[in-house]
């Protein structure tokens, strides 16, 4: 009796889910074709690579923002056939189920921002889908992640309650059952046992592939730029100061060694007015001072700021990571300037220069539903667990970990840039990772209990 009821109340919540992001598909492509002929007011990219894309574009965003698109498209569903499985050839119904899927994954808000805006982050965050991609094929080591036992055949209860014939789009659409459930030979990942050898060159090719993206992430990024590597505090030094010491060097400058005072008097009440001008006292030190003394004077700004205020430096660090890998859960705080800076108010800005009321309403939707789809699919989650349905969608769930966990590094790497400067543009790709963890608990029909038996 509690089985059964467990089994109905987790129809019950993928039909919740399916309709949230279903409404969250809607608001997302109606603020699409809203903004399509606009352009958000950003000061132009400062990648090379990616302004040299857009001069093949002829000047026309509209351009670039069909390739970011559909490049998006194509990286989130490679992705999911790496998570979910891939669909059968001929399997309409589930080739639906998949492109609502990647729907709901492409119309996560501030992932749709940078794929409508002449930026490098859509194809950023479109590189960092694809090398996690390649990592969940070797994690699986030759076998399809998650992958069960299938009983074809067995009618088995829809989403909306009632059954699912074994064929037609309510079985494969609300039942959960996918590619990756079946001994399709179209599977990427097939199941079949590879030989040492054919494993070995099959994991060689695909970390080719993913060092091949980070290299596109590097030069699209326009860190190797000749005008980033040109810019003042490219230092390990520099960048300490800046995470460490920005918040509180009015308060701190007289600790600082004398000389170090005088040479940034002039510029210090500026360089602390907002997080871009620290750029301004590193240009004043790499100028005044030779190399070796203004990276010991940036280490003592770094240590003092530490050592007087290392609990206030901890909180902001906690937050930026938060905002990188979370930024629905926390980005009402982020825009009303609580607790620390970041870009979030002016990404904001730019977001809703065209549609301000539809942005407001995809926006707080998009922010509400994150957390909501993720307490579903927790719920979701433990009365599969208890309902003995864990072996398989635990391999899935390893493998979608160890993702975070690298989106984990990126985002530390990312805050220890410096303080203030927080852009969730960046990581767009750790929203599409929490969608794809809700859209993994609908998918799966009991049958990883079976295994083994």
């Amino acid at each position: 009796m509690v089985k059964k009821a467990a089994a109905h109340l987790g129809m019950v919540i993928k039909g919740t889910l399916f309709i949230g992001f279903t409404v969250q598909i809607l608001l997302g492509l109606g603020w699409m074709c809203a903004n399509f002929l606009s352009r958000q007011d950003f000061p132009e990219p400062e990648s090379v690579l990616y302004r040299q894309l857009a001069g093949l574009a002829g000047g026309l965003p509209q351009v670039l923002y069909l390739v970011q698109l559909g490049t998006a498209f194509w990286a989130v569903s490679f992705f999911l056939n790496s998570l979910l499985g891939e669909a059968e050839k001929g399997d309409f119904p589930g080739r639906c189920r998949r492109i609502w899927e990647i729907l709901a994954v492409l119309t996560y808000p501030f992932a749709m921002q940078c794929h409508m805006a002449v930026l490098s982050f859509s194809l950023l965050g479109s590189l960092l889908t694809v090398a996690f991609a390649l990592l969940l094929r070797i994690l699986s080591r030759g076998n399809a992640v998650g992958r069960g036992n299938c009983h074809r055949g067995a009618a088995r209860p829809s989403v909306f309650g009632g059954t699912a014939a074994d064929t037609g789009i309510r079985r494969r659409w609300f039942s959960g059952e996918t590619a990756a459930d079946t001994d399709s030979p179209r599977f990427p990942l097939s199941g079949e046992k590879m030989s040492g050898k054919g494993r070995k060159y099959r994991t060689a090719k695909l970390l080719g592939g993913i060092f091949l993206c980070a290299a596109l992430w590097t030069a699209l990024s326009g860190t190797l730029d000749r005008e980033a590597r040109e810019k003042p505090g490219r230092s390990l030094e520099a960048a300490m100061a800046s995470r460490f010491a920005w918040f509180t060097m009015w308060n701190d400058q007289g600790m600082w060694d004398q000389e170090l005072q005088e040479t940034v008097r002039d510029v210090l009440w500026e360089s602390g007015y907002c997080p871009g001008n620290m750029e301004i006292l590193e240009r004043v030190m790499e100028e005044s001072l030779d190399p070796e003394t203004a990276r010991k004077y940036y280490m003592q700004m770094a240590q003092t700021g530490w050592r007087v205020h290392g609990s206030i430096v901890i909180r902001q660090i906690g937050w930026d990571m938060l905002g990188y890998l979370v930024t629905p859960a926390v980005f009402q705080k982020q825009l009303q300037g609580e607790a620390y800076d970041s870009y979030t108010g002016r990404n904001y800005e730019a977001m809703g220069g065209h549609c301000p009321a539809l942005t407001k309403d995809y926006v707080d939707y998009g922010c509400w539903w994150f957390a909501a789809s993720l307490f579903l699919a927790l719920a979701l989650a433990i009365i599969r667990v208890l309902g003995r349905e864990g072996a398989g969608l635990g391999r899935r769930v390893f493998s979608w970990a160890v993702c975070m966990g690298v989106m984990g590094i990126l985002a530390l790497a990312l805050t220890m840039r410096g303080a203030g400067i927080m852009d969730y543009k960046y990581t767009v790709a750790a929203g599409g990772l929490w969608q794809a963890f809700a859209l993994l608990f609908m998918e799966g029909t009991g049958r990883e209990g079976d295994e083994g038996h």
